[in-house]
């Protein structure tokens, strides 16, 4: 593999500085040459006395770096002049703290900005993020990504009791790195590095009442077996070639049925497996189809205090999820607040770095 490199001389009492470009063959001992020597720069150019301990934080920051890139494949990023001069801010903030879910979050922030550097928002958040990762404790930290999970996360299953439970397991997994604070140090952290805005004017829903409305599948009660709407969903199921059972049984009271989604939007991701002579075929519904479940779907029962108080006590079945609705009614719901470009981007590298199965809403979704 060939190297340039590209000195440049310069005055008495002027900082010297060195960019060495690698070609596209990138391996990880060039990227640990290259930081090697990016290191001994920063240090030579500082001022710190304890060497010792700023190099040992800069060789512990590189040791988690250097996996995180070969498994996300950007090391040939590290070609561009943007990513190196990026680089050397997360090196500056390193240097400063002995975490390692700082080095983590850093390594993270980091291959964000590669994969997202055409993306002007999420990249400058990044930026900002990186200059405050040592800065947030480790309670307002974690706060804030259960809050930004409370709030972007939503179940995958149509089950009302499988979804939940997904929810129920994702902040048990959060809850085992902190616990939840009863003063206000973690929200003073968050406002100081601006990862949240708080308002002086409103307060937040209470948790029960948020999740009532935004899960409507679930909270819904549906239609009442043997009832005049019940009889006539049937009919124009049948009438268009869906299955009876595509209505199951409610978990928050057995004599209802309810179409198994989250939201009624989610009619048009449903499909239909098919068995013919013992191979299974699945196939997107008609629009005929669609339309039928929309219309069952708004005939459904309307909601009342009686559906709400079924609801609130499935979701009191669940231990973590009840705790963090206590918690949450007595610490957040007097606040109004909302979480700010740099906070989304701090929140979901943090829920991510917990749990890699989640989705990562930086890399997929396109900023607006």
């Amino acid at each position: 593999m060939v190297k340039s490199k590209k000195t440049q001389k310069a005055g008495n009492n002027v900082n010297q500085y060195q960019i060495e470009t690698i070609n596209v063959n990138v391996t990880p001992e060039d990227v640990r040459d290259m930081i090697k020597r990016e290191n001994e720069l920063l240090l030579a150019n500082s001022r710190i006395v304890a060497l010792e301990t700023a190099q040992k934080r800069l060789d512990n920051y590189t040791d988690v770096l250097i996996p995180k890139l070969v498994k996300a494949e950007v090391l040939s990023a590290f070609n561009e002049p943007e990513i190196q001069m990026l680089y050397k801010k997360t090196e500056g903030t390193a240097i400063c703290t002995e975490r390692k879910a700082d080095y983590e979050m850093l390594s993270e922030l980091l291959i964000h900005k590669i994969n997202k550097k055409e993306d002007y928002l999420v990249s400058a958040s990044i930026e900002k993020a990186i200059s405050e990762v040592n800065n947030i404790s480790v309670d307002a930290l974690m706060t804030l990504t259960l809050i930004f999970s409370i709030v972007t996360y939503i179940p995958a299953s149509g089950k009302t009791k499988a979804g939940l439970k997904a929810l129920d397991d994702l902040y048990a997994h959060l809850l085992e790195y902190f616990e939840l604070p009863d003063d206000n140090d973690w929200k003073d952290n968050l406002e100081i590095v601006n990862a949240i805005k708080t308002f002086n004017i409103g307060n937040s829903k209470k948790l029960d009442d948020y999740f009532y409305e935004r899960f409507e599948g679930y909270s819904s009660m549906g239609l009442k077996i043997g009832s005049e709407q019940y009889n006539e969903a049937i009919k124009k199921i049948l009438s268009v070639n869906l299955p009876q059972n595509i209505l199951v049984k409610n978990d928050i009271d057995d004599e209802y049925v309810r179409i198994e989604i989250l939201h009624k939007s989610n009619i048009d991701d449903l499909s239909l497996t098919i068995n013919i002579n013992g191979v299974s075929y699945t196939k997107p519904l008609t629009e005929e189809q669609k339309s039928v479940l929309k219309e069952i779907y708004d005939n459904y029962e309307v909601k009342s205090n009686d559906t709400k108080e079924k609801f609130v006590s499935i979701l009191n079945e669940f231990d973590n999820i009840k705790k963090i609705i206590e918690w949450w009614n007595k610490n957040i719901v007097n606040y109004s607040f909302e979480i700010t470009p740099i906070g989304k981007v701090l929140a979901c590298t943090n829920a991510v770095r917990i749990d890699s199965s989640l989705p990562n809403i930086i890399m997929k979704n396109k900023s607006k």
